[in-house]
């Protein structure tokens, strides 16, 4: 296993390309042999980049449950919609001697943000965000139904300030890692509001889209189910 000076400095590195939107940078930190993990970690770069995530912080890593694995707090933030930081817990294995650690392997534990699987496309209004996994349904679709939504509420509840995000996972097994639930539960709705972060205190709300039964509403039962 590489010493703690070798996993304080990739994890350093990794915060940096993470902070940067650096997708070339984060895939360096993969080890050797191991192009779907560097593939991934570039994606995340990417996506918060895309998603200027603001306040993005990947903790120190402490030692897990299981040999050879740590678990890192990472903290980030939507601005606009997030008002305060979130924690996602990541599960990362590193190998390597010296500076040279190198990722082999990393998994999200709990509730896993569509930009923590995977690539996104991302469409933004001022206080709507719309994350859509990559072959997935369109982003700037579901914003232009997002913006008509938060226009419905504001309507009937005329002092609600939006700050809307919304999330389309492409597969059912993306819609319930977003949530944070076993596949199959959860398979009857359309659409999910839910917290992410610890529910009795986040105030940071995401809209989840269910693949498999949203689409099949038609435009105008997509729109119902958003407002």
């Amino acid at each position: 296993a590489p010493s703690r000076a070798a996993v304080t400095v990739t994890l350093n590195a990794l915060e940096r390309a993470l902070r940067a939107g650096d997708g070339p940078a984060a895939a360096l930190l993969a080890a050797p042999r191991a192009g779907d993990v560097a593939a991934r970690i570039g994606a995340l770069a990417d996506n918060a980049g895309s998603l200027r995530l603001a306040g993005l912080r990947v903790g120190a890593g402490e030692p897990g449950a299981d040999p050879g694995w740590l678990t890192v707090a990472l903290r980030w933030r939507v601005p606009g919609v997030d008002p305060g930081p979130l924690t996602s817990t990541l599960r990362v294995r590193l190998v390597g001697e010296g500076p040279a650690a190198r990722l082999a392997a990393l998994e999200v534990d709990g509730q896993a943000p569509l930009w923590l699987q995977g690539p996104v496309t991302v469409a933004r209004a001022r206080d709507v965000v719309v994350v859509a996994a990559a072959g997935g349904a369109d982003a700037r679709v579901l914003l232009d139904e997002a913006e008509a939504a938060a226009r419905t509420v504001r309507r009937v509840l005329p002092g609600w300030t939006p700050r809307l995000a919304v999330e389309a996972p492409a597969d059912a097994a993306s819609y319930a890692a977003v949530l944070g639930v076993q596949p199959g539960e959860r398979a009857a709705d359309a659409a999910v509001t839910t917290t992410l972060g610890d529910p009795a205190t986040s105030r940071s709300v995401r809209v989840v889209l269910n693949p498999d039964v949203y689409a099949a509403q038609g435009r105008r039962g997509e729109q119902v189910v958003l407002a």
